[in-house]
């Protein structure tokens, strides 16, 4: 099978492959930029030249809680910046939660699912369309937080991943197509 053909497969019938990687990324994004958007591509605040990694995608002593547990996401130190949706989707929560505070979760479709957490500001609704680089809150310091932050997850077929390979896609196929 030609290695288009089944990329294709894949975003039409979601068939189990593992997750994008920059060449899959790379060849979607010429041939479909519409399924390309669906996949989280972006570090999801509106200035990161502004902005640092505070904590990665590992076992970690929680700041507060002082155990030994897996961060399940990236923590990324801003102030009170915009968090815009690493990819189109639909709205599936946002709510309160004691660990996450203020957070959104948003289905791509297509087995990938975002987080955001600790939000300051809440933008959007459950069922809400949003478009990939759509402001959907404000970072924040709400739920167990030490600092004003954005805490994002990626999930595959429900499967944690870690978002650091996610978040430049974008910006390597822009630079390699133009």
């Amino acid at each position: 099978m030609k290695p288009v053909f089944s990329l294709l497969l894949f975003w039409v019938f979601g068939m189990d492959n593992p997750p994008v990687n920059q060449e899959r990324f790379n060849e979607l994004f010429l041939n479909n930029r519409h399924s390309a958007s669906r996949i989280p591509c972006i570090i999801p605040i509106e200035q990161f030249s502004h902005a640092q990694i505070s904590s990665l995608f590992a076992f970690r002593k929680h700041p507060i809680l002082a155990k030994i547990k897996h961060h399940n996401g990236l923590d990324i130190a801003c102030e009170k910046q915009a968090v815009l949706a690493a990819a189109t989707g639909i709205i599936s929560k946002t709510g309160y939660d004691r660990g996450l505070g203020n957070y959104i979760k948003i289905i791509h479709g297509n087995g990938y699912e975002t987080t955001y957490g600790h939000l300051s500001r809440v933008f959007v609704e459950k069922g809400q369309v949003v478009k990939l680089y759509e402001k959907i809150g404000t970072a924040g310091k709400t739920g167990l937080a030490t600092g004003v932050h954005l805490h994002y997850e990626v999930r595959y077929n429900g499967q944690l991943e870690n978002p650091l390979k996610y978040l430049l896609l974008l910006y390597h196929a822009l630079e390699k197509n133009l």
